[in-house]
């Protein structure tokens, strides 16, 4: 081609990467002026390889748009950056922190504790009979349900409490400078909401409302944060063993 080019390309460097991610046509041409090797990466490769990250795809949608529509919406290695690390820690559900985040977040709780002697309570929060609440009301409502308790319990807890989703339907809260006694006391007061929150459908007709069971444990001199975790664990499941609707505290040394 005569035309000047419009850049010039180095070893390692990337072309065409908007057209496969935006299906739309090229807008240049690449020609070598010498010998050289080429990865060719084709459109189904490259989605195999994106479909086992959505988060990673997602952002590769919202990157692609932006580059294309000008100066004015390009996003910085650091906003990007930023948008990523809320996408990959975030629960698209309830918009609490994930599992991913806790198990980091709880990893250094627990290093903080052991290193100042401080105490770290720790709550494994589930819904009552969940399984039944969606089986008899739907999908779609248990997802209201779920999202009310995340709710609930977010603005239930002070300041310096944490709270993520673990996973379905089961919650974990990390309560830094706590004992077992005011774990206990969080415990009971994040229950008595959820039993009096309302929980409403998308056009803002009533649902039936929740319980939750929780198991509290308070951190030992030999603790990991998974040994933590298991200990509240095995009191939620006497507190569901026990009928539900309860907070139990673990039985430790």
């Amino acid at each position: 081609l005569d035309a000047d080019p419009i850049t010039i390309l180095n070893p390692g460097d990337v072309v065409g990467e908007l057209s496969l991610i935006d299906k739309q046509l090229t807008a240049a041409h690449v020609v070598a002026d010498e010998s050289c090797r080429l990865l060719v990466l084709d459109e189904e490769t490259m989605w195999s390889l994106m479909d086992a990250s959505p988060v990673a795809r997602n952002l590769l949608f919202l990157l692609a748009r932006r580059v294309r529509h000008g100066d004015d919406l390009l996003i910085t290695s650091q906003q990007l950056q930023r948008q990523y690390e809320h996408y990959s820690t975030t629960d698209a559900l309830t918009g609490l922190y994930n599992r991913r985040w806790l198990n980091r977040t709880l990893e250094r709780q627990v290093e903080r504790s052991q290193r100042d002697q401080s105490d770290l309570a720790l709550l494994v929060i589930d819904v009552d009979s969940f399984k039944g609440y969606n089986d008899r009301q739907g999908h779609v409502a248990g997802d209201h349900a779920l999202y009310t308790v995340a709710q609930t319990v977010r603005e239930s807890l002070r300041p310096g409490e944490i709270i993520a989703r673990f996973g379905g339907d089961e919650f974990v809260a990390v309560l830094p400078d706590t004992d077992i006694s005011g774990g206990l006391a969080v415990g009971e007061r994040l229950r008595k909401a959820i039993a009096e929150a309302e929980v409403r459908a998308t056009d803002g007709s009533p649902l039936p409302g929740m319980t939750i069971s929780v198991g509290v444990a308070q951190i030992t001199p030999e603790d990991t944060a998974e040994k933590l975790i298991e200990a509240a664990d095995r009191a939620l499941y006497n507190a569901k063993r026990a009928g539900g609707n309860r907070v139990v505290k673990a039985d430790r040394p």
